[in-house]
């Protein structure tokens, strides 16, 4: 009977053990307190959609895994969330690991960069353009909150102002930098003047068509 007790201990422990590894290897549980930004599918909230690069989950998969799932990206806590057995889950932040979408073939990644003011900031990133030479491109979207100064009963009942920032960032190298409005300083990024390319192709530095442009100019 001991034995037998022992047996059924040591193989239970096995199954959970190997649960939790499968589960750590592409998802950590959500730990979200406070509002709840949960959304179901086909719900759509004014308010809390806002949080969402979108509300409905589209199908994606892990590069390298077979079994694909369904996503979709809060801005706010930077978390890729899909649901496994009725748990809202969060896909781990990792470089390693690359998110691909069906829909657009979208690819993202949990990458490090720096900011306009120079600051180390890691978020997942879209991919706009990899594996060149020298030059990449990227986007992020992100969500934050601030106070609401404009709150009246009769007009606002949110204490929160939502700011939804969208911004393209440079690869050079490896190294991401967010690209700043003012040429002057995508100058000092790049240690090279890109002013007379920008002119003589009419490039808007906010346009991703134009950006692309760009980084193949650059990259020739």
């Amino acid at each position: 009977m001991k034995i037998i007790f022992s047996t059924l201990l040591f193989t239970i422990t096995i199954c959970a053990f190997s649960q939790v590894n499968n589960k750590d290897l592409i998802a950590d549980l959500s730990a979200q307190t406070g509002r709840s930004l949960y959304l179901r599918p086909n719900e759509t909230d004014p308010i809390i959609s806002k949080y969402y690069l979108n509300t409905e989950f589209k199908k994606a998969y892990v590069e390298g895994f077979e079994k694909g799932n369904e996503y979709r990206y809060n801005g706010f806590t930077d978390n890729f969330e899909f649901i496994e057995n009725g748990e809202l889950l969060n896909l781990v932040k990792n470089s390693s690991i690359r998110l691909k979408f069906n829909h657009n073939e979208s690819v993202y990644q949990y990458l490090h960069f720096f900011d306009t003011k120079g600051n180390s900031q890691e978020r997942f990133l879209e991919i706009v353009i990899d594996g060149t030479p020298k030059y990449s491109l990227y986007k992020s979207f992100e969500v934050t909150e601030s106070a609401n100064d404009n709150i009246n009963g009769y007009k606002s009942t949110e204490e929160k102002k939502i700011n939804i920032t969208k911004e393209f960032l440079i690869g050079i190298n490896g190294t991401i930098h967010t690209i700043p409005r003012s040429t002057k300083k995508l100058n000092q990024i790049l240690s090279i003047n890109v002013e007379e390319i920008i002119k003589s192709n009419k490039l808007n530095l906010k346009k991703q068509e134009d950006l692309v442009k760009l980084i193949e100019i650059l990259n020739k």
